[in-house]
């Protein structure tokens, strides 16, 4: 099994080990069969060793990143890809194809709609140049996207959440270029250890809480990430949360879990706020051995939402012919 390596501090590692050890035999409910089939895989995908070490697996289909290195490693990596593909790729390039074998996130993004205000400099210097990993480019799109929708717009001094995190690179990038904002993740039991190593790797001397370091006497105004898990949402106060995020996991939860995160959103968001859904427009998911189809528009939406800005994304462009709806709404609170 291909794997690197990365090296937290040592009070770092020992909170997250912890965590780690803390989800070893939990089972979530409820999951579509795209994550309960992954669960045990991804737990599987990380090995705790001496000196402060962490050991993750590669290539591993985790449903959550295409190249999860390139968050810790700024060098350029290779990647292997056999005879037959090194020649299908040349061929794409010579008839400027950026599809299939040839697609190349840092030319999707830097010849997108939303390649600024963020621009490739940041992700060069935040991230490391050369980068193939979609879900980076991803992040700053939708965070461009959101800024050059609400022309004025502030993302700083705001309580920010975002439900399905995946690794974490939106949380990060925002953190990195943001201020004095305080983030909320909520994501599976095994899903948060992605974005814990990520984001704290990053940021090692940061304040931060994880879900199994929490109790009913916690003070969220001392931390800068706060970590939770599905479990845990009723934490959160009502009317605190400026900003939220739902990028690519609606789509791959059952209508139930929708109807349960929507609601949160509309008891813990203030009334000037500001909801960026980026979802498939349809996408079948298996829900305890039965088909759904989780569409879109049969979201709980709310007639009394306001809707800023609503129309097909381009982020997924070269990438995937699958369309995406993203939309930009001001949520009817509760």
């Amino acid at each position: 099994m291909k794997y690197f390596e990365i090296k937290l501090e040592k009070k770092n590692y020992i909170r997250i080990y912890k965590y780690y050890q803390s989800i070893a035999n939990k089972k979530n409910i409820n999951l579509t069969h795209h994550w309960s089939k992954r669960e045990k895989k991804n737990y599987e995908s990380f090995v705790f060793c001496k000196n402060n070490l962490v050991r993750i697996s590669k290539d591993n289909n985790t449903g959550l990143d295409d190249k999860f290195e390139e968050c810790f490693n700024k060098q350029e990596i290779n990647y292997d890809l056999s005879l037959k593909q090194n020649i299908k790729k040349f061929i794409y390039k010579i008839l400027k194809i950026h599809d299939g074998i040839n697609f190349d996130a840092s030319f999707n993004f830097s010849n997108s709609v939303n390649s600024k205000p963020i621009d490739i400099s940041f992700i060069n210097d935040e991230f490391g140049k050369k980068r193939k990993d979609f879900t980076i480019f991803k992040s700053i799109y939708i965070i461009n996207d959101l800024i050059n929708s609400i022309k004025k717009i502030d993302i700083n001094n705001k309580n920010i959440l975002e439900i399905g995190p995946g690794v974490g690179s939106l949380i990060r990038s925002l953190s990195s270029y943001f201020n004095n904002n305080k983030y909320f993740l909520i994501d599976l039991d095994i899903s948060l250890l992605f974005s814990m190593l990520n984001i704290i790797h990053r940021f090692p001397n940061s304040k931060y809480l994880l879900p199994n370091e929490i109790d009913e006497k916690f003070n969220n105004n001392k931390y800068e990430f706060i970590f939770l898990t599905s479990d845990q949402i009723n934490i959160l106060k009502k009317g605190s949360i400026n900003i939220a995020f739902n990028t690519m996991s609606f789509q791959e939860m059952s209508f139930r879990e929708i109807d349960k995160y929507l609601d949160l959103l509309r008891n813990v968001m203030v009334k000037e706020n500001i909801f960026y859904c980026l979802n498939a427009v349809e996408k079948e998911m298996k829900v305890n051995n039965q088909s759904q189809f989780i569409r879109f528009s049969e979201y709980p939406w709310n007639n009394l939402d306001k809707v800023l800005k609503f129309n097909l994304s381009e982020v997924h462009k070269n990438k995937t012919t699958k369309p995406f709806f993203r939309k930009i709404v001001n949520l009817k609170t509760i």
